[in-house]
């Protein structure tokens, strides 16, 4: 059954703790699945099973001169947002003295909650910097109607798996690119394209949301050799 997340934010000025409670109801009507308490010594927390997430909401009830606190919410497995595929779930700061609610819904691709953390926020309401550029192993992703997780195979090189296949003792990290590797469907470190091969020695990159196993199949035939120039022949009659 797929879960929905709420998240209640309580505040306190002396020791800025903030209280998440993870619901299975976007109301938080059912009982909490679980509560976690962060603080300035949290850091990026992971001790949960990534779920999809389709609402999350905030409570903050500290003293109106508290500092500004926020969670982030990540689909990524270690509180970093992939720049190229919207890992950042949201940012939410407490709403002082009130409750604030964000639908996650289809339109901001299916988040797949797998980490949280506490920020501070300046008094002009501004995070502190976030993210990285390319797919790391174990990060999650949403394209082609379907959630994966990313399987580094080789050097820069990765594939993604369905998350609902996914066992961290199967598919482990492989840094080296193996001999005899076939680059035929896997995805670079930018995590843009996956490559089709087309001839023998030849790949064409595909953008990952247009690829279609039944389309884009491996091809090894040898490059067409080119036809010899001839030179036109003169018509005298002309």
């Amino acid at each position: 059954m797929l879960l929905h997340f709420a998240f209640a934010a309580l505040l306190a000025f002396a020791s800025a703790q903030v209280e998440v409670t993870l619901c299975s109801d976007t109301q938080c009507k059912e009982p909490p699945l679980a509560a976690v308490m962060l603080d300035s010594t949290t850091g990026c927390y992971t001790d949960f099973p990534g779920y999809k997430v389709l609402g999350i909401t905030t409570n903050q009830t500290a003293p109106d001169n508290s500092q500004l606190l926020a969670v982030r919410f990540y689909r990524s497995n270690d509180c970093f947002a992939h720049c190229g595929s919207n890992h950042l779930i949201s940012q939410m700061p407490a709403v002082r003295g009130g409750r604030s609610f964000q639908s996650l819904n289809s339109s901001m691709h299916h988040p797949v909650l797998q980490s949280f953390e506490l920020v501070d926020v300046d008094e002009d309401g501004n995070y502190p910097p976030h993210g990285y550029c390319g797919i790391r192993h174990g990060d999650a992703q949403y394209f082609r109607g379907r959630t994966w997780k990313w399987q580094q195979v080789g050097e820069n090189v990765f594939r993604e798996i369905p998350i609902e296949e996914w066992d961290d003792a199967v598919h482990t990290q492989q840094k080296q690119t193996s001999p005899g590797f076939v680059r035929h469907g896997s995805v670079d470190a930018d995590g843009k394209w996956k490559l089709q091969q087309v001839f023998e020695n030849a790949w064409s990159g595909v953008l990952l949301e247009e690829w279609d196993d039944k389309v884009h199949v491996r091809k090894t035939g040898k490059l067409p050799s080119k036809k010899p120039f001839k030179e036109p022949v003169a018509n005298e009659d002309l």
